[in-house]
């Protein structure tokens, strides 16, 4: 229900709770650090034997490091867990096998991956982005989003990856598609001093410039003169990189009415058809510390705290060609058998570039401190989480018009992309350009949270029950959003008028290198420059009409939400006998009850409040059938959940009453309260055959039930007697998915000669599913229901990882390939079109590592990526060749480095 609400959303509300954890994580660490004694001395022989480093393995009679001990720990960690779970280990301290941790997720079987901005940037889980994201088994986020955006964790700081795609009662809920769990090092996992640096050298092919990357990491522990030992572990990282992705583009196809075609009295055609160059610098520092003090074998405090940071400086270059708008066409050719427009030749179109400069900046904070207590049977534990997460934005947009006059050619489906040509005028001279709009926004987000859990274990023994585990977690978060909204601007003189020439400083050429010179006309064209948009906006907004302060945020864009969370759980471990074969697993149920507050504006400034309360439980059982020493059926059932996002609740919906060009039915737009929690029911079947501890094949299984996806899409609504067409996110129907995954690991051990260090890791990913959505064609009666798949699923999907390791030289050759998918089926066409659905062709990309051990502990690297130099491309409706949307190319990196561990 909505009602009316205190208006406490014009300004950030201070976070008195952020000064007090900063004030009680200080004192914890003063606190431990007091516990260490002037006379203690480093650890000779510690009490308990230390975790092998993750990617160390001993095998035979050799010590395994690289690429194939972190595959062998890998391999130890799924043939252990009762869960289903992949996982990714290091290969040393500061290498992971990828540049970064959502880079490194696409080689698990079952992940998919997206790009932009020159690195992989959405990760989905068996087609679902509901996955949940922990740290250390701690749950971590960015911004008011429920997950934490991957990449923004450096790779140098992670340990290893475990991606568990079947759920356990103790862990924490929150994805149907699964849970990635990032883990960091810790001071006890090492013997004693240890000190590891990396540093690398970034040579890209399109960016201008060379980068660095560097990271140093210290760790010690102590035996205390009292008793009992403590350890210390710091880690920073800092990373700076420069990227310049490449796109041409065809916008919204629709019907043209010529006399220009014999014989055709339409056509179908682009509304805009350009290019856009996307050059960056994105700086990620990272800090983490760790603390653990154990007095005896039975007690263990600890303090644990991450600082990651984002910082992302990008600008877009658009040339925008308008190849319907006031030109007049001189030829047309149409794609054989079609009245879709292959190149078409016009004079004196309408045109614009554009430039947009973007300054984004996230900062995360987690600070953690807990006990470990075991005493013979009975494990406890207990502990404190503390996450803070700041996203800002800030974007500032110039659309300049071209007044010269040109001819334009548009060639709308080359094998490259689409391309425009201009003859005729100069496309690089500020004195054929005027202003035409203003975009001049900024935003911020944060989310702030306090967590608690404790955990009780009791070891029964040997016998059908062999251990109980019990636990309580209770967190309370805050999330809040501002937006301002100033778009689309005129000059006060008037739109087309005011010379770009007459500002001092305003303009630039746009970066050379869109794919390459002679593939496109247009190049180097003149726009705003990218600094002076951001540095002087004080300047351009009088121009515009503007204050020169910083635009006030709008309230109908802003969302303040609050969630507090109450989970329980129970579980035991079982050992019994099905026949003579030997069957071991963990069965439970977790149950969560959140209550929700969502307090939003309306357009009249009014609050509006919403509130929502939930209960779910959370069934689960896994098992481990051992067929024969290494051959095991593995399987898993149970239920999980996703919360829908918080953006998704805001309850503010914007209404537009009904035109007399556009129906009885006025439109609306708006987030929705009511959202429910999606459900997954979800079954796990796999077989498993571990030839030897470096080699194995498996064949998984897998169906998802899912109830209430959420999507976004339009219906018919009444509000106060009027009808209106309301897009807003929504649930689902019931939906399925299924599929196979495959994986195969071998290394040879009796090859001759060189050839002897030749391994093979493959793996391979079928998904199949439907959904039941909302019919919203025209004509379609109300309430009627259609069934369609699921986006952003890929059908086929594999990896080929050829390795290659002899002495001190260790190789990698990683190819990826995923298969087509639909990006989304509400494209910018109106319901009902065809070519509202947008479809991705299949992409592939290879990488390339290569290192070379120089002594004790010195180690040089050389990587390459993106080999292939493929291209994504998308397009609309069922037809790749006629209706082609976007071409993108992708930067191709050289990179060269060190890394030292003592």
């Amino acid at each position: 229900m909505l009602h009316h609400a205190h208006p406490d959303l014009r300004q950030p509300r201070p976070a008195p709770r952020l000064r007090l954890a900063a004030f009680s994580v200080a004192s914890a660490f003063a606190a431990l650090l007091s516990l260490s004694p002037a006379g203690a001395q480093p650890v000779a022989a510690p009490a308990q034997p230390p975790a092998k480093p993750a990617a160390e393995v001993v095998l035979g009679d050799f010590v395994v490091t690289g690429v194939r001990g972190s595959l062998i720990s890998a391999q130890e960690l799924k043939q252990n867990s009762v869960q289903f779970v992949d996982s990714i280990v290091a290969q040393d301290i500061g290498k992971l096998p990828d540049n970064t941790v959502a880079d490194a997720l696409q080689r698990v079987p079952g992940i998919q991956v997206g790009r932009d901005n020159g690195e992989v940037n959405s990760v989905v889980i068996r087609g679902l982005p509901n996955l949940g994201t922990t740290l250390n088994g701690r749950e971590v986020f960015t911004g008011t989003g429920r997950a934490v955006a991957l990449q923004d964790v450096p790779s140098e700081l992670v340990a290893g990856v475990d991606v568990y795609k079947s759920n356990a009662p103790d862990q924490i809920e929150g994805g149907i598609a699964g849970l990635i769990d990032i883990r960091l090092r810790r001071p006890l996992d090492f013997k004693g001093l240890t000190f590891g640096a990396s540093g690398r050298a970034i040579i890209p092919k399109f960016a201008d410039k060379t980068t660095w990357i560097g990271s140093a990491m210290a760790s010690n522990r102590w035996k205390l003169a009292g008793g009992g030992e403590f350890g210390a572990l710091v880690t920073v990282a800092d990373q700076t990189y420069h990227y310049k992705d490449q796109r041409v583009f065809n916008f919204l196809f629709t019907p043209l009415t010529t006399t220009a075609v014999p014989g055709q009295t339409a056509i179908q055609m682009p509304d805009t058809v350009g290019s856009l160059l996307v050059p960056g610098e994105r700086k990620r520092p990272a800090m983490s510390f760790s603390a653990q003090y154990r007095p005896t074998n039975e007690l263990e405090l600890y303090t644990d705290f991450l600082f990651t940071g984002y910082r992302n400086k990008r600008q877009v270059h658009f040339f925008i060609g308008l190849p319907r708008t006031f030109g007049a066409i001189q030829s047309v050719a149409l794609n054989p058998g079609t009245n879709v427009v292959s190149r078409l030749v016009s004079t004196n179109n309408f045109h614009l570039n554009s430039t947009q400069a973007f300054q984004d900046k996230t900062d995360s904070y987690q600070a953690a401190g807990g006990l470990k207590w075991t005493r013979g049977a009975i494990k406890a534990t207990t502990e404190l989480v503390y996450n803070w997460s700041s996203f800002k934005n800030r974007a500032v947009i110039v659309d300049i018009q071209y007044v010269a006059p040109s001819t334009f050619t548009f060639d709308l489906n080359p094998s490259s992309g689409s391309n425009v040509t201009v003859t005729g005028g100069d496309i690089t001279s500020a004195d054929n350009y005027r202003l035409w709009g203003l975009f001049d926004n900024r935003g911020y987000q944060t989310s702030e949270q306090l967590g608690w859990k404790a955990d009780l274990e009791y070891d029964l023994g040997k016998g059908v029950l062999s251990k109980i585990k019990g636990g309580l977690r209770a967190t309370d978060r805050d999330a809040r959003s501002r937006q301002s909204s100033v778009n689309n601007i005129a000059p006060t003189a008037g739109r087309g008028v005011p010379t770009t020439a007459s500002i001092p400083g305003f303009g630039s050429k746009a970066p050379d290198g869109l794919f390459s010179k002679s593939e496109f006309g247009a190049s180097n064209w003149y726009g705003p420059d990218p600094d002076f948009l951001r540095n002087s906006t004080a300047v351009l907004r009088p121009i515009f009409g503007r204050p020169v302060t910083e635009p006030n945020f709008n309230p109908t864009q802003a969302f303040t939400d609050t969630e507090k969370t109450v989970a329980g759980y129970v579980q035991t471990n079982y050992a019994l006998g099905v026949g003579d074969l030997p069957l071991n697993g963990l069965i439970g149920a977790r149950i969560v009850q959140s209550q929700q507050e969502l307090i939003g504006n309306l357009t009249n400034g009014t609050p509006v409040n919403g509130t929502k309360d939930t209960t779910d439980v959370l069934p689960t059982l896994n098992g481990r059938l051992k067929l024969m020493d290494n051959l095991l059926l593995r399987f898993s059932g149970g239920r999980a959940i996703t919360r829908p996002g918080f953006a998704q609740l805001n309850p503010v919906v914007t209404l537009n009453a009904p035109t007399t060009t556009g129906g009885a039915n006025g439109t609306g737009n708006g987030g929705n309260p009511a959202l429910d929690n999606v459900k997954s029911d979800n079954y796990d079947v796999s077989l498993e055959y571990y030839l030897t501890k470096s080699n194995y094949v498996s064949l998984t299984g897998f169906y998802r039930k899912i109830d209430g996806y959420v999507q976004t899409f339009s219906a018919l609504e009444t509000v106060s007697g009027t009808n209106y067409i309301v897009t807003r996110p929504r649930n689902a129907g019931e939906g399925h998915l299924k599929g196979l995954e495959a994986t195969f690991q071998y290394f040879p051990e009796n090859l001759p000669g060189i050839l002897k260090g030749i391994g093979l890791h493959s793996n391979y990913t079928f998904i199949k599913g439907e959904q039941d959505v909302a019919d919203t064609r025209p004509g379609a009666a109300v309430g009627s229901r259609v069934i369609q798949p699921f986006a952003q699923v890929s059908k086929h999907s594999y990896n080929l990882i050829a390795i290659y390791e002899r002495g001190p030289f260790s190789a990698r050759l990683a190819y990826n390939r995923r298969g087509s998918y639909v990006d989304t089926f509400n494209g910018p066409n109106p319901p009902g079109d065809p070519l509202r659905t947008i479809t991705v062709k299949a992409t592939d990309r290879m990488d390339f590592s290569a290192s070379y051990q120089i002594g004790k502990g010195l180690t040089v690297t050389l990587d390459a990526t993106n080999l292939l130099n493929q291209k994504f491309q998308d397009y609309f409706g069922p037809n790749p060749t006629t209706h082609p949307r976007d071409s993108r190319l992708y930067d191709r990196t050289i990179e060269i480095g060190v890394r030292f561990r003592h």
